[in-house]
Parts: C-alpha cells; structure tokens; sequence
C-alpha cells in the first residue's frame, strides 16, 4: 500500500494511506487574490489655444486614495494655435498600472513661467456632473471648472472611460493644476 504524506501551514505532517487520500486539500481562501491590474497607456485632453503658446503642458495620474503619483507625461505645445485644438494625447511609457475600479485624478499644468497674457492653453469641459465616475476640481486657482473636463483614458489602445462633452472652458496655467476624476475599468 502507498502511503502521502501531506504538509499542512499548521506545520503539521502526517501520513495516511493513499486510499484515504480523496480530496485535494486547499487554503485558496485565506491567499491573497491577485489584483486586476490595467494598464493606462494613453490619456487624450480636448485643449483650446488662442494665438501662440509656448511650452509644455504636463499631466500626472494619481491614485486619490493614496496620493500616489502612477504615471506622468508632458506634451509640448510650443507654437500651437487654434488651428490646433483639439484631442492632445497624453502617452505613458511604461504603461501607467492601476488596479481596476481605483478613483485615478488627471492633474493638468502649465511648464512655462510668467506666461503672457495671450499665452493661452484652455482646458473644455462640460456643463455640470457629466462624468457619473468623478468630479473636477482646481488647487491654486479661482478658475474652477463649472463642469467635468473632456478626456479619454485608453487601456492597451482602447477606449476606457471619457467625458467628450465641452462647452465651457478653464485657464490652464503654471501656477495652478486642473484636476478630473475617473475610475479605472468602469
């Protein structure tokens, strides 16, 4: 007759006849489940230009609970005009990792110092709660967005979640960031 013998985390070692060995034993309750991660390789912001600007505009992702900055990117603009408004598309390489339902903030601002008055890059947004999955909000600055701002937030080159409603605007600026919620994989 065979004989298992069978090591448990109790710490614990025994050795039963195989006849009596009929069920596979598992601790698959107490083990951590794996996170569902996603992988944010590219956000795109509607922006307005009016005349030249100069510079860079720079987005960092961040994790809300935690505060955690989980990708960055920036974008030169350096001579756009209104003829370039339009979809900018922010690109994460590596890809910006975040576990699936996480509130992420899109923070938006300006790398050029005393920018000039006709120096402008505005960022659309809609009119009210449009986006169901979080809000918009402004730190150092008294343009604080009426509604939500338009974005898309793409996983592996396919659409996630966006908010393509814009028909107000706000400043943005160096001395300020525009920020909109989303949450990832809903």
């Amino acid at each position: 007759m065979k004989a298992v013998t069978l090591k448990y985390r109790t710490l614990l070692t025994f050795t039963l006849p195989l006849f009596f060995l009929l069920l596979s034993c598992s601790d698959d309750d107490d083990a951590a489940q794996p996170e569902n991660k996603l992988k944010v390789d590219k956000v795109s912001v509607y922006l307005d230009f009016n005349f030249e600007v100069t510079g860079d505009v720079l987005m960092t992702l961040r994790d809300k609970q935690t505060n955690q900055v989980i990708g960055t990117s920036a974008v030169s603009i350096a001579g756009f005009t209104d003829a370039n408004d339009g979809w900018i598309d922010f690109k994460f390489s590596p890809s910006a990792e975040v576990v699936n339902g996480t509130t992420c903030q899109i923070e938006l601002k300006r790398s050029v110092a005393n920018v000039p008055y006709h120096d402008v890059a505005l960022w659309r947004s809609g009119v009210g709660d449009v986006y169901a999955h979080g809000g918009s909000s402004a730190v150092g600055s008294s343009n604080v967005p009426n509604g939500d701002f338009a974005f898309k937030t793409f996983l592996a080159g396919v659409a996630d979640q966006k908010q393509e409603s814009k028909e107000e605007v706000s400043i943005l600026s160096n001395n300020s960031t525009l920020i909109q919620e989303f949450v990832s994989g809903k």
